[in-house]
């Protein structure tokens, strides 16, 4: 009886843990960077990840973010090498920050998030070259 018991809590457990990954998977889906076309808007979406998947505990965090963080991709900079408009610095800074999301923990998105404040980007929005 004690077994049959102990069959039933373990099979309630990862129950519980297989609907709780099932929310985390249906929460994923619900944010996902558009692609961008410009600095200003890669900001704009790497800030989205951060702040959506920072809703979420630890268990689900970490898929979140990686989801979207992966998916963002790092900012392209080689199109800003021969800086004649003000794009190579932002850029830089949010190659730094993409750093920062691929690293991040879920008790300390305050770290990224920090990093954004300082990040100008030019009126133009640093549009990627075509």
């Amino acid at each position: 009886a004690a077994a049959l018991r102990g069959l039933v809590a373990a099979g309630r457990a990862s129950h519980v843990g297989g609907a709780e990954a099932a929310a985390c998977a249906a929460a994923r889906a619900e944010h996902r960077p558009k692609q961008t076309d410009s600095l200003a808007e890669y900001k704009d979406e790497a800030q989205g990840c951060l702040t959506w998947c920072g809703q979420f505990k630890a268990n689900c965090f970490a898929g979140c973010k990686d989801d979207c963080v992966g998916y963002l991709g790092a900012p392209p900079c080689a199109a800003f090498v021969m800086d004649t408009d003000g794009c190579k610095a932002p850029c830089d800074q949010l190659t730094d920050v993409h750093k920062c999301l691929v690293t991040v923990q879920h008790n300390s998105t305050e770290t990224c998030h920090s990093k954004f404040g300082g990040i100008a980007v030019p009126a133009s929005g640093c549009e990627y070259a075509a």
